[in-house]
């Protein structure tokens, strides 16, 4: 641990111009304080009652550290050790001794500490991957919004419901955490919803509890029969909400009272809460949106990272070791802190022609000027039949969806001419099917009767169906687009949904709204509207492997949903994906991975009909050693260089460009280096009048890789987010990413339809998840 003073920072004007984190390094007394943390061998038998005793912190705090094979125990901040505690056989560390990883996570503890101490904060839900949340109820963002609503309707919104500004808490080592070093703390803020009200309360606002996380939350003197159970308990599956109901947690139901549950409930749960309760089914969500896209201004964000250093430092951690918090680290050239500015990106170059390339940095305009890149092969589909599947009620919306397709939507700069026109197809057919009703049931009849092939044996190639945007508030199960497209990917049919809010909008709007939709269907169809420029042509296989979140909210994600992959050319030619069912064990993971890879390097050699000459494996979490067993085994002993490359779009790390409270997110393409193997990579649009989030993704290289260009890696990376055919604009996660995340997202989402995963494998050379 080295003592620096907080003066000892370099300013902007000291070094240039740069970009700022939101790293706070922690500064320590130049007389480093003789305070102790203690220590015993670590043993499974000893660190589990250990662990469970320090659970709360309030006697203490603990964690092992395996590369010494150590537990660490320290006081909790400011008190000093248990007396029954038995350290006589512990050994004694001096601060400044101790791992750099386990100082940052001191830190963590100590900041937690105090907000919830002397500052009434909050825990929201478990420390997720080494971040703490926290909230007050003091700043109750719905309640503001929806003042004027309540006052009108002559209620009142107290603290127990409503959308909170939370603070997450993490720490991190400048460098080797397994040696003494400087560390940062990293303050991020975002929002967490709380409806703490009985079941009931919920079920009688209409909304259903089927599938909604809980926690326990008993009243004094609870006989329930788990009156000392604390924390989640499970998900809701059935039952009455008035009495009880059924509970489901790891893999057993039971039937639990519903006064001793709460729920976990989404921002959709909680519009519909306040919607039913105001009676205002037309202002909530519009309102308490506002409110939060407010909170989410990156010059907002930055004052609160001010004004929340300035009450925590200084801090006291260990038993009387206190602490301040310097100022923001600057990237620059200086590469203080091991934080250096690297050169720019410039924007991704497309290109749009199968032979000689024809690039353009706006893909848009490319396929204006140039057409498709696949316009000249012959494997491409250009004869398209489609068909629009609408309810009664969206006849007319169905009616102008065909027109735009077929005749393009007039305009006085950049008309659109048409699906065929704009993709240079030989033949387009578009049909109306429209079907009586409007429930989900209704659109998964009408879905299975456009699969049934005509008398000449032909069946469409795409089928748009048409829903509303209110469709994403129905309940698990229920809604219309995915009961449509399960029965329709299930029949190797493209589907693609089209909302009424699009197509009531007027032309000057659904121009752009039109242009997306194609581009989407085209490359539905197994098609390559454009790729990158990638000059250097190495035989190059990238791998997105990708996870569905299961949301508790306000908590982030508590499960992960394994098991997708989807596979690319360097040039980003989206190739071909596996679609198998969600895996959440890590055991089958390991060997889902290992399969998926083997099989893809296969396919890859025999439809490219050449040798694969790299691999590259964008994966959404911590590689370690399962994702590296994986490529080995995969691999069978052949000498083929790989990278292991975790792309976190979930970083806590801010980029902003500015000084003083007057921040902007920093321009797109901007790079930071943290490590030989680690990079802030900032994406999204280059050019947008629009705010754009202050949070880069971070691209960490895996230390077993046998390719370590980062140079290359990050720049890949960034070129990926030119390529998602979702849309022309640039996104904020490479392709690679995005498509993994979607299609494991889809398989999980459509499985109550009757989507098989192995039946849907025909098709799995599309982009059908998109």
């Amino acid at each position: 641990m080295v003592a620096q003073p907080a003066t000892s920072h370099p300013t902007a004007s000291a070094t240039g111009a740069g970009l700022r984190l939101n790293m706070l390094p922690v500064v320590f007394p130049t007389e480093i304080q003789h305070d102790v943390a203690y220590s015993l061998p670590y043993t499974q038998e000893a660190w589990e009652p250990l662990r469970e005793r320090a659970r709360g912190g309030k006697e203490f705090h603990i964690t092992r550290h395996l590369p010494k094979g150590l537990i660490y125990l320290w006081p909790h901040s400011g008190e000093s050790m248990p007396d029954d505690l038995d350290l006589s056989k512990a050994s004694t560390h001096l601060a400044s001794t101790l791992p750099s990883g386990v100082v940052a996570y001191a830190v963590r503890e100590a900041v937690v500490d105090r907000l919830m101490d002397h500052m009434q904060f909050e825990r929201v839900g478990r420390t997720i991957e080494g971040q703490v949340r926290l909230f007050r109820r003091r700043r109750n963002l719905a309640a503001e919004a929806l003042a004027p609503l309540a006052t009108a309707a002559g209620k009142t919104i107290g603290p127990e419901t409503g959308m909170f500004p939370y603070i997450a808490v993490q720490t991190m080592p400048f460098g080797d955490r397994d040696h003494p070093g400087q560390v940062a703390l990293v303050l991020d803020v975002g929002l967490v919803n709380r409806l703490d009200v009985p079941l009931a309360q919920l079920a009688a606002a209409g909304i259903d509890l089927v599938g909604t996380p809980v926690v326990w939350s008993h009243a004094e003197e609870c006989r329930c029969g788990f009156e000392d159970a604390r924390g989640s308990a499970g998900t809701i599956t059935g039952g009455d909400a008035t009495t009880a109901v059924t509970v489901a947690v790891a893999g057993e139901t039971r039937t639990v009272r519903s006064g001793c549950l709460r729920p976990r409930v989404s921002g959709h749960e909680l519009d519909r809460y306040f919607e039913d309760y105001l009676n205002d089914d037309a202002n909530v969500e519009r309102l308490i949106r506002a409110k939060a896209a407010a909170l989410h201004d990156p010059a907002t964000q930055w004052k609160m990272l001010e004004e929340t250093r300035q009450k925590l430092s200084p801090i006291t951690i260990f038993s009387a070791t206190e602490i301040t918090l310097g100022e923001p680290v600057t990237a620059d050239a200086s590469g203080a802190y091991g934080v250096m500015l690297m050169p720019p990106l410039s924007p991704p170059e497309v290109n749009l022609s199968y032979g000689t390339p024809r690039l353009f940095q706006n893909a848009a305009v490319g396929l204006i000027k140039q057409g498709p890149y696949d316009k000249g092969s012959t494997r491409r589909l250009d004869k398209v039949s489609a068909a629009i599947l609408h309810p009664p009620a969206f006849k007319a919306d169905a009616q102008r969806l065909r027109r735009a397709l077929v005749n393009g939507v007039p305009d006085q700069r950049y008309p659109f001419p048409g699906w065929a026109e704009r993709y240079e197809l030989k033949e387009l057919d578009v049909e109306l099917r429209g079907f009586g009703g409007g429930a989900w049931t209704d659109y998964a009849a009408a879905a299975h009767d456009v699969t049934a092939a005509a008398p000449d044996g032909s069946r469409p190639d795409i089928c748009f169906v048409i829903t509303q945007r209110s469709d994403r508030n129905t309940p698990r199960g229920k809604n219309p687009y995915l009961a449509a497209k399960a029965p329709i990917v299930n029949a190797n049919i493209a589907a693609q949904g089209v909302t009424v809010d699009l197509l009531r909008e007027p032309d000057t709007s659904f121009i752009w709204a039109i242009q997306s939709i194609c581009l989407q269907a085209y490359a539905k169809l197994g098609n390559i509207p454009y790729v990158l420029h990638d000059p250097d042509g190495t035989a190059e296989l990238v791998l997105g492997i990708g996870r569905h979140d299961i949301h508790l909210p306000g908590l982030g994600f508590q499960k992960q949903m394994i098991g997708a992959a989807a596979a690319f050319r360097q040039d980003g030619d989206f190739l071909f994906a596996g679609s198998t069912a969600p895996v959440t064990d890590y055991e089958s993971y390991e060997d889902t991975l290992a399969k998926l890879i083997s099989d893809f390097i296969a396919r890859f050699e025999r439809e490219q009909a050449t040798e694969l000459k790299r691999l590259v494996l964008h994966v959404f979490k911590k590689t370690g050693w399962r994702e590296l067993e994986a490529v080995e085994r995969a691999l069978d002993g052949r000498e083929i260089p790989f990278a292991l490359v975790h792309i976190n779009r979930d970083t806590p790390l801010w980029l902003v460009s500015g000084w003083g409270l007057a921040v902007a997110p920093a321009p797109a393409g901007s790079v930071v280096s943290l490590a030989d193997n680690d990079r802030l990579l900032m994406t999204g649009e280059y050019v947008t009048a629009k705010r754009r989030n202050p949070h880069p993704l971070r691209l960490t290289l895996d230390r077993d890789s046998t390719f370590q260009d980062m140079s290359r890696i990050t720049a890949q990376t960034q070129g990926f987010t030119a390529t998602s055919w979702r849309g022309f604009k640039t996104t904020y996660e490479p392709s690679t990413i995005l498509y993994g995340r979607l299609l494991a997202e889809k398989v999980s989402d459509l499985l109550d339809y009757g989507f098989d995963p192995q039946r849907a494998a025909a098709i799995g050379d599309r982009p059908w998840f998109l």
